[in-house]
């Protein structure tokens, strides 16, 4: 961990610092609400104002402590290198003359809010609270969504026309699946995230030792759950279900018997939902065909060994066969990862991504870390077939994650001692 700065000289009244500490709340507050409602930053454009108020509220706090400033090494390696390895790859494709249209300096933008992480460890602010509550709304909207539309049908086009212009939500009342399976859709394009708020309650409900604080937790447990089911995605209704299955099983005491209850409802839920299941998985399913034939084009991209092994760039171009269009991202995001960043970068970014998960099961983690770190891994998991990791809500999340892990391990340094006056 290394030192900063020395204190201040100069204290502020008691009531200068609550009012830092408020603008600070208040900040972290809007920007947690701009990631989750308006992720394209269409609507207010207000994201990248609220991360730079962040940034200068906080900072404007840490210059008032008496205590000298503190940053974990490792967090401060962790935040050049995933900085480091984007720019590089965007320095490389301009040096082998690469041309227009390029989203790369676009790009960067999302890896750049890594240092948020930093931020919140140093002000030792555990933001999982803040965020899952703004998640519980999101899935209330959902919810509620839902609801108005099933009541008032008309509301659907409304909804389709505000998501079309802002980016936020996209409505579809009969998606066709196939195997005569069509599903309702009210799809928040951050609904992904509701995976980390069921982990956050799960762990506030098993923790808790008041039964009517449990029925709380396990409410908002459910009322995530089924706004994750709610928004239609394939990804999120499966992780609605698996994830508080596989959260229990992990803190169940008696691991033999959990194995066998939870194979038994995984083989009930296989029967009894097994059409919907053949027709997530077939292969000749539209957006399941559509991804098979990116792999086809990753396959001819990875033909060369240079760019195999350096990339292409981040943010180039590519004519992908499906949809057929060219494009700078494709969802299948660990494949992009080596397209951007060839081989050998893909490999330490992916590492810097599963960090949180093997901190969390690794020496020191708690039951609250490893609670944490499975929702995670599931948020990882579905970030396999769509764009979400390197976003704002991506990197939210594993800012997020990473600034509890290392603030949890920091052992406050002794103060500087005083020298003698001269």
């Amino acid at each position: 961990m290394s030192t900063l700065f020395a204190p201040a000289t100069h204290h502020p009244t008691g009531l200068a610092t609550r009012g830092m500490a408020g603008v600070f709340a208040l900040s972290l507050w809007g920007f947690l609400l701009s990631c989750v409602f308006d992720p394209a930053d269409k609507l207010f454009g207000l994201k990248v104002w609220f991360f730079l108020l962040c940034w200068l509220a906080g900072a404007a706090r840490l210059m008032a402590r008496r205590k000298p400033l503190q940053v974990p090494t490792g967090l401060l390696i962790y935040t050049f290198t995933f900085i480091f390895i984007p720019f590089a790859s965007i320095a490389q494709y301009y040096i082998r003359g690469g041309v227009e249209p390029f989203d790369g300096l676009q790009m960067l933008k999302g890896y750049i809010l890594i240092t948020f992480a930093l931020l919140l460890a140093m002000t030792r602010t555990d933001l999982f609270d803040r965020m899952a509550t703004t998640l519980t709304l999101l899935a209330i909207s959902i919810i509620a969504t839902a609801i108005a539309i099933g009541v008032a049908p008309e509301l659907e086009t409304v909804v389709y026309v505000f998501g079309a212009a802002t980016g936020i939500v996209s409505i579809d009342a009969g998606r066709d699946y196939g195997s005569d399976v069509v599903l309702s859709q009210v799809y928040f394009v951050t609904s992904p995230m509701l995976a980390m708020a069921i982990a956050h309650y799960y762990d506030r409900a098993r923790s808790a030792t008041a039964r009517a604080v449990r029925t709380r937790y396990a409410i908002l447990v459910a009322v995530n759950v089924v706004a994750m089911v709610l928004a239609g995605t394939r990804n999120n209704i499966l992780v609605a279900i698996v994830l508080p299955l596989s959260l229990w099983f992990i803190h169940s005491r008696r691991k033999a018997p959990a194995s066998v209850i939870a194979a038994a409802l995984a083989l009930l839920a296989a029967y009894a939902f097994n059409t919907e299941l053949a027709a997530f998985f077939d292969p000749q399913e539209h957006s399941n065909s559509a991804k098979l034939n990116l792999i086809n084009d990753y396959l001819e991209i990875f033909s060369s060994v240079p760019v195999l092994l350096f990339g292409q760039g981040l943010g180039a171009f590519h004519p992908w066969s499906a949809p057929k269009a060219t494009a700078s991202i494709a969802e299948l995001t660990y494949f992009e990862m080596i397209r951007n960043f060839g081989l050998f970068g893909a490999i330490v970014m992916f590492g810097l991504l599963v960090q949180p998960i093997v901190r969390a099961f690794g020496r020191g983690g708690t039951a609250r870390d490893a609670t944490l770190a499975v929702g995670y891994a599931y948020y990882m998991l579905m970030c396999m077939t769509n764009p979400n990791m390197f976003s704002s809500m991506g990197i939210l999340i594993l800012s997020v994650m990473l600034a509890t892990s290392y603030s949890a391990r920091v052992t406050p340094l002794k103060p500087p001692p005083l020298r003698p006056p001269t």
